[in-house]
């Protein structure tokens, strides 16, 4: 979106918020798309946690337009608005399901980057989680995001609306399974699992893994190196999954693991954010070690 075009094509709640930020667009070996929030005052990184790092919308404009720091727009999410992330479609500009959804919702739609997918944002009363929780939709996923980045590519869909209504309803009664997901995630309590492999163990066999390189840099509280977007809370997240399958879902000792991680943080002693975080990694990390090749 450039000056000479009008700004009528945006919600005025986001244009007034000072959650700006530019995006470099790349690419990664194997051909997936890289995303990097770009601080659009200076051309430095941006980060989700740090407001000093974003701007208003008028420098961000400047920023990637008129200096080139960045290839597009993006914004952080304030509390109170999320994102519904249509993504991995087949074909989503002719996708009758994800048009039914967008004529309904009656908010701000933009096609991704990647042409695979469909972001609406909405507003919320609901407590969603900071992590994404997937559902099947069509040929693709379905996720909620709240409280990061998002990447505004002004490529509207045919019934986007300048506006974020409350879809915590319209949500909630049209993918049921999401909240459904969402209290599962905080309705159990630490409980010992099965594990095969003592802490040591786990950890040798985990960093000499496929994905031990992954494992290492979570352990090891560099998880910018491995996404730049995430958060505290995505790094803790991931870190938890590979623990799910290597504890052979054994709590307790991912419990016990995380707290002698660099990831470990105060806020790892609330129970809600603790429980929660351990259970939706099991309820996603399916597969388990058996010890078996």
């Amino acid at each position: 979106m450039r000056r000479s075009e009008g700004y009528e094509i945006l919600p005025a709640e986001l244009l007034a918020l000072p959650n700006w930020v530019g995006f470099k667009i790349g690419r990664k070996e194997g051909g997936r798309l890289s995303k990097f929030p770009i601080d659009a005052k200076t051309g430095y990184d941006a980060r989700s946690n740090d407001p000093s790092t974003w701007c208003d919308f008028e420098t961000a404009l400047e920023g990637v337009y008129e200096k080139h720091y960045a290839d597009c727009l993006g914004i952080r999410l304030p509390n109170g608005i999320a994102l519904l992330d249509f993504d991995k479609l087949a074909d989503v500009r002719h996708d009758s399901l994800v048009d039914e959804c967008v004529r309904e919702a009656g908010c701000y739609a933009d096609y991704t980057v990647s042409d695979r997918g469909l972001h609406v944002l909405f507003k919320t009363t609901e407590l969603l989680p900071l992590t994404s929780y997937n559902e099947f939709f069509s040929t693709g996923i379905l996720e909620i995001f709240c409280e990061r980045f998002c990447v505004m590519t002004c490529d509207l869909h045919l019934d986007s609306k300048p506006a974020v209504a409350d879809l915590t309803e319209f949500v909630r009664d049209r993918f049921p399974g999401l909240f459904e997901q969402k209290r599962d995630s905080v309705s159990y309590s630490l409980s010992t699992g099965t594990s095969l492999l003592s802490d040591d163990q786990l950890i040798t066999k985990a960093l000499a893994s496929q994905t031990g390189r992954d494992f290492g840099l979570l352990k090891d509280g560099h998880y910018t190196i491995i996404n730049p977007t995430w958060s505290p809370s995505h790094a803790d997240f991931s870190y938890l999954c590979h623990l799910a399958f290597w504890t052979s879902g054994d709590m307790s000792q991912m419990d016990r693991l995380y707290r002698a991680s660099s990831l470990y943080r105060k806020k790892w002693e609330v129970a809600r954010y603790r429980n929660g975080t351990l259970n939706k990694a099991l309820m996603v990390t399916r597969e388990r070690y058996s010890g078996r090749r």
